[in-house]
Formats: structure tokens, C-alpha cells, sequence
């Protein structure tokens, strides 16, 4: 059984695999569908990790944690692509139970979610992150979200708690109850703009939009005036003020946000850091927080005194 389990393994580096963790007993699934295939077998509580390759989405019925191989491609061009959507989903309890993913790139798909307690999202680029029941399109609550080192095209309509931290966010719809802490907020649209801004940098395309603007700022860059009865202590300033090598023309999610040296030391936090993904406690960093296997090569059977071969690379 391990034997076979870890033959199939083998083609990590060629096919896409998902790995389920159940129970304390792992399971491999190989190809586009592996992803549906683990979570058929899988129950509330379960991992599954996705290796380096392209997996479709599909609808996510239990209360698991996914994790994959990363966001962004890795030295050898290898990353955890999802190339549709996720409808994350609960007929019935999803009130009470918690969802999270890590480490995927989904910069053409969505992730929707249904009534959900809680939902928590690491280290991945997506296109749209929307809080709606994926059948019905009634706007869903979700008690609690966090999102941290991300980049995300949309975040819409989502009732509950949202707190956002360390990430590029294009557009957010409403906002009534977000909260950004050390993020780039790309304000795209004539609507108007609600929730907490700190620490961040918010720009604009659009002339005269502190018209627009009804959240609260503490310490934010902004490229247009923020009144006064909407915060304190923030910079009026233009992006080429701030960023060494940003690119308003180029695709969102591949934009560089990095700082200039003298603007890490003009625009500071609340906590005395740079403003924007790379200040406060948590810099933005797109390589995941847990290791993941990136080479796996095991011998297709064991030695005469019964050992098995095994090389195998983590990443750091």
C-alpha cells in the first residue's frame, strides 16, 4: 500500500496531485480532477495538499483546509494554478464551520462563498473574492474573514467581519465592515467607499474621490485628499512618490510594490513601519509559511533487507 501510494507520488513533478490527509492515513489522486476527486473522499476537518501543476475548481462542500504549492512560480516555474472557480458551500451548519486555502493561483477564477463561520485565505492571487451563496446569488453571510498576503482583483458583497492584512486589493464593493491593515487598495470605481483603511496605501484613477470616500484612514498614503473628518495623520502623495517600479498599465496581480528608500522613510504606520504590504508585523512574502514537497523520487520497490530509496526535497 505505501509502496503504491508512493509510486504514484512520483509524478509530482509531471502530473498534478492531490494528497488527502484523513485520519492521520494519506491519499493520492492524480491529474485535472484531483482536486474533486480528494474532496469525495474527504470529510470536515481534512487536508488537502495540491502540488505544483493546474487543477479545475469545483464545489467544496466540507470544512477543510487546501493548501497548494504556491502563488507565485518557484525557480523552476512551478505553482498551484486552479484555472475555475471554487463554490465553497454548506446546505446545511455552514454557520459553524471554518474553510481555508493557501498557496494558489487563481488569477482568472473566483472563490464564492455561501454562509460560513469562518474563512480564512494565505499567500494566494485570485481574481474575485465574493461572499454570495453560489447557486441562489443571495449575498451569504460569513461571521468572520481573514485574508493575509494575498492579491485579489475583487472582494464583493460580503456580509460579517473582513479583515485584510499585508495585501493588493484592486476593488472592494461596499466595504461596510472591512477592515485593511497594510495593504495597496486600487479604488477603481464611482461608489461609494466605507470601512477602515490603516497603515495602507490607497490610489485612485478617479479626480476629486475624497468625495467618494466615507471610510476612516489612520496613517494611510493616499493619491487624493482624504478630509479631515474622515482621519488623521495621512500623506497626500502620487504613486511615482512611492513605488521603485510600479507599472499602472502592467497586469495587476504582477505589479511591483516595493518602496522607494526615501518613501519608506517619509510615509510611515501607526507602528513606525512603511505603509503599505511590506510594513507592520506581517511584510508581504508570497512563499508559504509551511513547507511543501517540490522533488519526490521513491524506488518502485525496496531492497533485499527490505529498505526503501527515498529522495526527496522540501522547500525552505
Amino acid at each position: 500500500m505505501i509502496v503504491a501510494l508512493f509510486a504514484t507520488m512520483q509524478v509530482m513533478a509531471q502530473t498534478s496531485s492531490a494528497t488527502l490527509t484523513h485520519d492521520g492515513k494519506l491519499s493520492s489522486f492524480t491529474g485535472e480532477n484531483a482536486l474533486s476527486e480528494a474532496l469525495e473522499e474527504a470529510a470536515d476537518g481534512d487536508l488537502i495538499t495540491l502540488s505544483a501543476g493546474t487543477f479545475k475548481g469545483c464545489t467544496i462542500r466540507k470544512a477543510i483546509t487546501l493548501r497548494g504549492a504556491g502563488m507565485e512560480a518557484d525557480e523552476l516555474g512551478r505553482q498551484t494554478t486552479i484555472s475555475s472557480d471554487l463554490n465553497i458551500y454548506f446546505s446545511t451548519g455552514g454557520s459553524t464551520k471554518s474553510f481555508s486555502i493557501e498557496g494558489v493561483f487563481m488569477p482568472s477564477s473566483k472563490i464564492t462563498c455561501g454562509d460560513l463561520g469562518s474563512f480564512y485565505m494565505n499567500k494566494c492571487t485570485i481574481k474575485q473574492y465574493t461572499g454570495k451563496s453560489p447557486f441562489s446569488g443571495a449575498v451569504g453571510v460569513i461571521n468572520q474573514t481573514v485574508i493575509t498576503n494575498c492579491k485579489i482583483g475583487f472582494i464583493e458583497s460580503t456580509k460579517g467581519a473582513v479583515n485584510v492584512y499585508n495585501s493588493l486589493v484592486v476593488d472592494a464593493e461596499w466595504a461596510s465592515s472591512y477592515r485593511f491593515d497594510n495593504c495597496v487598495v486600487l479604488l477603481r470605481r464611482s461608489v461609494n467607499y466605507y470601512g477602515e483603511f490603516n497603515n495602507s496605501i490607497l490610489l485612485t484613477d478617479y479626480s476629486y474621490y475624497g468625495d467618494y470616500f466615507y471610510g476612516t484612514a489612520d496613517h494611510c498614503a493616499a493619491n487624493f485628499t482624504i478630509k479631515a473628518d474622515r482621519g488623521s495623520n495621512n500623506y497626500e502623495t502620487s504613486a511615482d512618490k512611492l513605488f521603485s517600479n510600479y507599472d499602472s498599465n502592467a497586469t495587476w496581480y504582477t505589479r511591483d510594490l516595493t518602496l522607494k528608500d526615501e518613501a519608506k522613510a517619509k510615509y510611515l504606520g501607526s507602528d513606525g513601519t512603511e505603509v503599505g504590504i511590506y510594513g507592520g508585523n506581517m511584510p508581504f512574502s508570497p512563499f508559504l509559511d509551511q513547507p511543501f514537497i517540490k522533488r519526490l523520487k521513491v524506488a518502485p520497490r525496496s531492497s533485499r533487507d527490505g529498505k526503501l530509496s527515498v529522495d526527496i526535497e522540501v522547500s525552505e
